[in-house]
């Protein structure tokens, strides 16, 4: 298998599903030679396995420029996704997300909600005391 990073952003872009979801679960690699910009057409993918590697892999990159789409992401329609989210923009501490996890702490989908209430341990502002 040819592992240079081109053929691995190539395989990102793969119209086959499998492949994009094998090119994703090589982590390592992919933390070597991606960048936020390569994932991010990712997180629209039809695919919700891919969407759900893609928010880890931007989780471990830890560029906050990806924070305004992992937002996004909470709002996904598929719960497993959204609540990957969650516990990815748990990260940041920034004023967005922890707006962001206590609306999920009132989400009707309880996946979103305990990712959404584990996410906000731990975090010194004053509203995630809830």
């Amino acid at each position: 298998m040819d592992t240079s990073g081109s053929s691995i952003l190539g395989r990102l872009a793969s119209s086959d599903v499998d492949v994009r979801r094998l090119a994703l679960t090589e982590q390592e690699e992919l933390l070597e030679v991606a960048s936020y910009r390569d994932l991010l057409p990712l997180l629209d993918d039809e695919d919700a396995t891919v969407r759900k590697l893609t928010i880890q892999l931007l989780e471990e990159l830890g560029d906050s420029r990806a924070l305004p789409d992992l937002l996004k992401a909470a709002a996904d329609p598929d719960p497993d996704v959204a609540s990957v989210a969650t516990t990815a923009i748990r990260e940041f501490r920034t004023t967005e997300s922890t707006a962001t996890l206590l609306s999920g702490v009132t989400n009707p989908e309880p996946k979103i909600r305990a990712a959404a209430i584990l996410a906000l341990r731990g975090i010194k502002d004053p509203r995630a005391q809830i």
